[in-house]
């Protein structure tokens, strides 16, 4: 088993980061480049690329490698780079996980192999192969509404003997069992979590940072929390989580659909494209409503800094 040192370096507020899509739904690499600028300058302490909040899974692999050429380029080492490699094929995770070492990011990371909802042993077949392709360190998605990876101390034995293994993103509600992998691991695991909404109480409960689409347009105030938690100001994270609620019953009400995320970083003067089919491409009256929607509970300016 690899070593986590390498992967201790994600700590923090790592957005899960948007691709803009230009009209035709080609890559936007201007407004990529300067919505990474954007980021690293507001503070955040890593980028998670390619993932459900990029559109990795709609983009072909030569996009995806093409994304990830781009972003590390940009970030030119200011932050660590972690690049989502998953698919519902094990050869092509392998070859997008070679090409990020090749490109320098920091780490990789990937679903359980989707589509076909494969079992425990073939989700860890894949991990595995993704593991031994690169000497990146490697951070399991744990995400179980994609796959049930069953009870606790088999799956954290499984998960510790992977290869270059680093830690896990967290993408669920159970933060007992969140802090009880942190635990039963004697903290050789890295663990963040991933949902936004529930960002304090991941942080709360042990995590050492949080990925998520909301930190592309309001890295500040998750920033705010982050900075709070660890100097034991709860009271503060507290508040600051209460500040966005609002924001996520408008958002959550919506669906998954991350042309939604892109408007409202419009109304933040963000410049973040469109979104790929079969995402709703929101226009004229339906715009109209969201933005007001937006406006009646005061965003952006009520939550654009903690």
């Amino acid at each position: 088993m690899g070593s986590n040192a390498s992967g201790g370096m994600f700590t923090g507020v790592i957005p899960a980061l948007f691709t803009p899509f230009n009209e035709d739904e080609s890559i936007n690499e201007r407004a990529l480049r300067d919505h990474v600028e954007w980021l690293v300058g507001h503070g955040v302490q890593g980028l998670f690329v390619c993932g459900s909040s990029g559109e990795g899974p709609l983009m072909s692999p030569d996009e995806r490698r093409r994304v990830v050429e781009l972003v590390v380029e940009q970030v030119a080492g200011r932050v660590p780079v972690m690049v989502h490699v998953g698919t519902a094929d094990t050869r092509t995770a392998v070859a997008l996980a070679k090409h990020a070492a090749s490109v320098r990011a920091a780490a990789v990371s990937s679903v359980p192999p989707y589509y076909y909802a494969p079992d425990v042993e073939a989700a860890f077949r894949h991990w595995r192969a993704i593991g031994e392709a690169t000497d990146l360190p490697l951070f399991v998605y744990h995400i179980p509404k994609l796959i049930n990876l069953g009870s606790l101390a088999p799956f954290l034995d499984e998960v510790l003997k992977l290869p270059h293994i680093a830690g896990l993103k967290f993408t669920d509600t159970d933060y007992h069992q969140m802090l009880s992998l942190i635990d039963m691991s004697g903290g050789r695991l890295i663990v963040l979590s991933g949902y936004d909404e529930d960002a304090l109480a991941g942080l709360a409960m042990g995590a050492s940072g949080i990925i998520g689409t909301t930190y592309n347009i309001l890295p500040e105030i998750f920033i705010g929390i982050y900075r709070a938690v660890r100097e034991n100001r709860l009271h503060e994270a507290h508040e600051l989580q209460r500040r966005l609620n609002p924001f996520f019953r408008l958002v959550l009400a919506k669906g998954v659909n991350m042309h939604t995320w892109k408007v409202l970083g419009e109304m933040r003067g963000l410049k973040l494209g469109r979104s790929r089919r079969p995402f709703e491409y929101i226009t004229g009256a339906q715009r109209e409503a969201l933005e007001a929607a937006a406006r009646r509970i005061g965003f952006p300016d009520r939550f654009e800094r903690p």
